[in-house]
């Protein structure tokens, strides 16, 4: 039965795309990434993050002038090989108002939207939050299209978020008013809110969607554990905090020593993949260098280092975590000549040194410096679903104080190879069809594939059609969102494809379908949504036909052949696609 098919997915609808390609010594710059070579400008405090189909978003705040005016917060998307996507190199800004907001977190959900999370500091002071559908237009079923201070107005800033997997978005910040690097309130209590997936305060959490520590502070680190608890990280003077809230926001008492960890000296922390808190801390004694802790349920992790810490051979300052449980640091430091080095280390999952990463153990990236007084800021990092590491970091001119002017900033973005193989760029769509239901289905998934030619799945045939798809997101790409129809049209049921960000955006929204996946990529015909959309080339058009609801349950049949699409016109079905060049979106040829 075509339900039995939908159970399928439930098992394989968070599966990343298997990797099957060239390897390449793991901590080495990636030669299919366009390294250093972003004509991104003019952004500093960033913030990074990879989708699971390998798409990047970089969020930052512009400066001008003085360095203590922040002028907006911008985000930008790259695709897979490092350029500009749907944005362009571009980035674009954050509220769609003028100046004096920041951009401070972000974030990407599981259909591939980016959020953005910062704090306006003028008109209106409070934290923000945006989301982005995948063309990088606002999504205009999330806080009804505008972006809006977070009610009520007792986050100040929001410089943390992660989204669970109930997609609802967690904010970390602070009752002060913070953002891009300016604090214009003294002080401030740390604040954890929780938002729906549509942008609502989130009212089954804290109060009215919120929790605030009576504690000096503000969250600048947290992380979402399986169970729905927030691990949080809040500092205030040169002590981080450790705490963890339950899914309805209590404080967790059985966390740490009577609810919380103190650490003391601590420079930076990042939320672990299954809720771990990674903290780099200064070492308590005069040794160089500083420690990486790694705390599971607050308490050091005894399999991590020695007792939970492990000592780094020189001072770190940013970290990331690994969902292998292996863990990144990095800094930036000055190097001969009008240069500056990127370093970056690599720790196992029990916290010793990767020596067969990059150099002699560590990975690095010198680079020029555009004036003999310019700097550059301390790396961003994020890893991506094969392990490779993503850097960001930006680079400037600077006079010295009490000028203190920032000129030239250019955001430079580079990623490292990992120890598995890249994947491949395309794979073979399989389409299947129900004889009883007349019901059409494909995928690209290898495991489907092979479970539907076992029979596993009653009544469900090859029908001799396929289309290449791409896994890879590449310049004009978009990905595809996968929705299943579950109990919606029962006995029967169905799965809709679509690459277009408002389709994706308004089925997500509403009640008849069930998000599962990105399946894979599409690339949007030239000139789309006029009637006239061709593909480019070395692409060929894929047709979309609808069924016109026929058996009381929707299906869509997706394909390359222009006369499998008159046959399904002359079945009754509709024609989805361009009117006049009937193109649904293009496939490789």
């Amino acid at each position: 039965m075509v339900a039995t098919l939908g159970r399928l997915r439930r098992a394989l609808a968070s599966a990343s795309f298997a990797a099957i390609s060239v390897a390449h010594a793991a901590g080495t710059l990636d030669p299919t990434f366009a390294n250093g070579a972003t004509t991104l400008t003019g952004l500093r405090y960033l913030s990074l993050a990879v989708s699971p189909d390998q798409r990047i978003a970089v969020a930052g705040t512009g400066w001008g002038g003085s360095a203590a005016q922040v002028k907006l917060g911008a985000v930008a998307i790259f695709d897979n090989a490092g350029q500009g996507m749907v944005l362009g190199s571009t980035s674009v800004a954050l509220p769609p108002d003028t100046y004096n907001h920041s951009a401070d977190a972000v974030a990407f959900d599981p259909l591939g939207r980016v959020v953005v999370s910062g704090a306006r500091l003028m008109n209106s002071p409070g934290a923000f939050t945006v989301r982005l559908r995948t063309d990088g237009q606002p999504s205009a079923t999330y806080r009804n299209g505008a972006p809006g201070v977070v009610p009520p107005s007792l986050l100040g800033s929001a410089l943390a978020l992660a989204i669970d997997r109930k997609s609802r978005i967690v904010i970390g910040g602070s009752t002060a008013f913070y953002g891009g690097g300016t604090q214009l309130s003294s002080s401030g209590q740390p604040v954890i809110a929780r938002l729906t997936a549509d942008g609502a305060n989130d009212l089954s959490f804290g109060s009215g969607g919120q929790v605030v520590l009576a504690s000096p502070g503000v969250v600048h680190a947290l992380a979402v554990d399986e169970r729905g608890g927030i691990v949080f990280a809040f500092g205030a003077s040169e002590t981080t905090i450790l705490m963890r809230l339950s899914e309805d926001g209590t404080i967790d008492t059985e966390f740490g020593d009577g609810g919380q960890s103190v650490v003391p000296k601590a420079v930076a922390a990042a939320g672990g993949t299954r809720g771990q808190m990674l903290v780099i801390a200064q070492r308590t004694d005069s040794s160089a260098g500083n420690r990486l802790l790694r705390f599971v349920d607050g308490r050091p992790d005894p399999t991590f280092g020695d007792g939970g810490a492990a000592v780094l051979p020189r001072e770190y300052w940013t970290v990331t975590a690994a969902e292998d449980g292996s863990a990144f640091v990095g800094t930036v430091e000055r190097a001969e000549g009008q240069r500056n080095m990127l370093r970056i280390l690599r720790l196992r999952h029990d916290g010793r040194i990767d020596t067969t990463y990059g150099t002699d153990g560590e990975a690095l990236v010198a680079f020029a410096l555009p004036h003999p007084s310019g700097g550059s800021s301390y790396p961003s990092l994020a890893v991506d679903a094969q392990g490779r590491l993503l850097v960001t970091a930006s680079r400037f001119d600077g006079y010295p104080y009490p000028t203190a002017q920032i000129q030239h900033v250019t955001v430079m973005l580079y990623r490292f190879t990992a120890d598995a193989p890249d994947m491949p760029a395309t794979r073979t769509a399989i389409e299947y069809r129900h004889a009883s239901f007349d019901h059409y289905f494909v995928t690209a998934d290898t495991d489907e594939i092979a479970k539907l030619d076992a029979g596993a799945f009653e009544d469900w045939t090859r029908t001799g059609e396929s289309f290449t798809v791409q896994l890879r997101a590449s310049g004009a790409t978009m990905p595809v969102c996968r929705f299943f129809s579950g109990n919606t049209f029962a006995p029967r049921s169905s799965h809709f494809y679509t690459p277009y960000a408002d389709e994706c955006d308004t089925v997500d929204a509403g009640s008849a379908w069930d998000f599962e996946k990105l399946a894979f990529f599409l690339t949007l015909p030239t000139g789309a949504g006029k009637g006239n959309g061709t593909c480019a080339t070395g692409a060929i058009p894929l047709y979309r036909a609808f069924n016109a609801m026929q058996g009381g349950a929707p299906n869509h049949r997706y394909t390359t052949r222009a006369a499998t699409l008159d046959a399904m016109i002359a079945s009754g079905w509709i024609m989805e696609g361009e009117a006049n060049t009937r193109v649904f979106a293009c496939v490789p040829q």
